[in-house]
């Protein structure tokens, strides 16, 4: 059934700095408008959806901090987003990236060749899941001219191996691979099995320990005799692998492993 979703209006608390006291808080309406008309999409649930492509404009003219944002649906609440994510107090990233505020990638489970992600994760099949990660920002990874699936392999590995840091190795932590269609065509086309990419993933992302003994690197590449292989993750299973994106090209992405905190992936 096609759920046709009518958003009534999107608030935000604001901050504006000389307009008012500095302990003061004010709720505005944003000023909103769809970008391109809506559009039907599948769901993992088995249901079609609607979705849109909303821009969000701020209704003062001075500078504003964003605190939350809550979107109604047919007058009802939809989504609250909330958090007093400000720079030099929660947020106290050196860089950031508007993935922050919200990041959601679909997999396209018709289009996959292999099992999807909540599943191999417990969840049941055709179930409506949500996987929670914690990475850095998508790395584009473009590959027109690999002609084997061991190639491709080695390119996506080689573009992982930079992500969070080139030296710090190995990292106990996850890397999400969202391989592009015609990408996982070509996979699909040679009876790889997504166990066998991942695996071939985690062995052509190896360096020796005398490569990585330079900047920012681990006890672990400083005890080991320069001729020992080291790899980018303490296991293959910290490598996650979903299948999303569209037809422009052969592409695909890596988001890097967010180290230091000893997060895991969630499903539910």
């Amino acid at each position: 059934m096609l759920r046709r979703i009518a958003l009534a209006a999107v608030f935000v608390l604001v901050f504006v700095p000389g307009t008012m006291p500095a302990a003061a808080k004010t709720t505005t309406a944003l000023h909103v408008e769809s970008s391109n008309p809506p559009y039907a999409v599948f769901g993992s649930d088995g249901r079609l959806h609607v979705e849109y492509d909303l821009v969000l404009t701020n209704a003062f003219v001075g500078p504003a901090t964003l605190d939350a944002v809550a979107v109604r649906a047919d007058g009802k609440p939809a989504l609250t987003l909330t958090g007093d994510a400000r720079a030099g107090r929660l947020d106290r990233s050196t860089l950031s990236t508007p993935a922050k505020l919200g990041l959601c990638i679909a997999e396209d489970e018709e289009r996959s060749p292999w099992q999807p992600l909540h599943v191999e994760r417990g969840m049941e099949p055709g179930s409506s899941a949500v996987t929670v990660i914690a990475a850095d920002a998508p790395l584009s990874i473009s590959d027109h001219r690999s002609r084997t699936p061991d190639e491709l392999a080695w390119v996506l590995a080689q573009a992982a191996t930079a992500t969070w840091s080139p030296c710090w190795w190995p990292m106990d932590d996850d890397s999400l691979f969202v391989i592009g269609p015609e990408h996982a065509a070509m996979f699909a086309s040679a009876g790889w099995s997504k166990e066998r990419l991942r695996e071939a993933i985690f062995a052509a992302a190896t360096r020796t320990a005398g490569e990585l003994k330079r900047g920012e690197t681990t006890p672990a590449v400083w005890e080991s005799p320069d001729d020992r292989p080291i790899h980018k993750w303490a296991d293959a299973s910290r490598i996650l692998i979903v299948v999303a994106g569209g037809e422009a090209g052969r592409y695909s992405a890596v988001l890097g492993p967010c180290d230091g905190m000893q997060t895991q992936p969630v499903t539910k």
